[in-house]
């Protein structure tokens, strides 16, 4: 059908470990309904032709092992959300996740993460978490307007750990940040061959009580 599942009513807890699949608009459309908590597990598919998974209502959280794709894999366009990936999100026209209102969410990349495509954190302050180890890199590179950006994990093995600059270049970095940040906090290991932290625009606050490290320099 034109979405796998559409859900305009109430649904607590929806578990895939199989496909659900759209052939016109969304794998799932949360049409103004609510979904406490939708986990894609590993070996699960959420496909749509438009949008992967939809959000216009309220998503409590999404918790992805498996693979997400669409023309933007993730659309959220509801209520505050919580998205947890260790799996698989594709963007087939370009974004993987788009925030696409004014409300903050929290996105949060673990071990794993296989991001293809922008992702798109609104124009608030939403909050984007970095944990494990991960490269997401010039092929998923974060838009996070006065946002957050949070380190938890161990960014390492590329030139730089993160670039936070107005446009992304070629830079072979683990996270590169297109933002004009709230707040960089660091609480483990930021490092790379040449710099731990890349810096081209503008950063509210750097905590941090990690190690940001770089043969080079660790900040630049």
């Amino acid at each position: 059908g034109n979405s796998g599942i559409g859900n305009t009513g109430t649904i607590t807890s929806l578990v895939n470990s199989g496909q659900i699949m759209g052939t016109v608009d969304s794998g799932v459309f949360n049409n103004a309904g609510s979904i406490g908590s939708l986990t894609n597990t590993t070996g699960g598919m959420i496909r749509g032709a438009t949008y992967g998974i939809t959000d216009a209502g309220s998503l409590g959280g999404v918790d992805n092992a498996g693979l997400i794709q669409g023309k933007t894999g993730i659309y959220l366009d509801g209520a505050s959300t919580t998205l947890t990936n260790t799996g698989t999100v594709i963007g087939t026209g370009g974004t993987a996740i788009d925030i696409a209102n004014s409300v903050a969410s929290t996105l949060i990349f673990g071990t794993g993460s296989d991001v293809q495509g922008t992702i798109n954190a609104g124009t608030t302050a939403s909050t984007v978490e970095l944990q494990g180890t991960l490269t997401l890199g010039t092929l998923a590179p974060i838009s996070l307007a006065d946002g957050t950006l949070v380190n938890q994990g161990a960014l390492g093995g590329q030139a730089y750990g993160i670039v936070n600059a107005a446009t992304i270049g070629t830079f072979a970095a683990n996270a590169d940040v297109l933002g004009a940040l709230t707040a960089l906090n660091n609480s483990e290991t930021i490092s790379g061959s040449k710099a731990g932290l890349f810096n081209d625009g503008p950063v509210a606050a750097l905590i941090n009580g990690g190690l940001i490290s770089g043969n080079g320099s660790g900040i630049f």
